[in-house]
């Protein structure tokens, strides 16, 4: 990733929930790397086992009932699909059945979250053989 600029708090701390800024082919790299497990052109860069620990359901949003990981929203489909949220609906969504990463980027009120959640079930569906 060449574009990343991370953000940090008045205490100099990185805001890891959504605060890293960049370009979506670079988020389509980092969903690139969770796609191929940590490693990178033959070289690990992520502990093996890292990505399995992230995209395993840990507990359950009492709002909407989705499932959650370490740091990864957890599809919970037999695809093995999985997706980061960050601000304002832009995410990386990552399905390992179909070999498949996808990066959404704009801005989206809170009210438009239950469409965004249908649109990321579509693409995966669209690539459905």
């Amino acid at each position: 990733m060449r574009s990343a600029d991370p953000r940090f708090d008045e205490a100099g701390t990185w805001v890891a929930s959504s605060y890293v800024w960049a370009t979506a082919r670079d988020m389509a790299r980092f969903g690139y790397l969770y796609l191929r497990d940590g490693v990178w052109d033959g070289t690990r860069l992520l502990p093996e086992g890292w990505v399995d620990h992230g995209r395993r359901p840990r507990s359950i949003d009492p709002v909407d009932g989705r499932l959650y990981g370490a740091q990864w929203w957890v599809v919970g489909d037999d695809l093995g699909t999985f997706w980061a949220n960050g601000y304002e609906g832009q995410s990386i969504m990552v399905c390992p059945g179909l070999d498949l990463v996808a990066v959404r980027l704009g801005k989206s009120t809170a009210e438009c979250y239950p469409a965004l959640i249908a649109w990321r079930a579509a693409v995966v569906d669209a690539f459905c053989p």
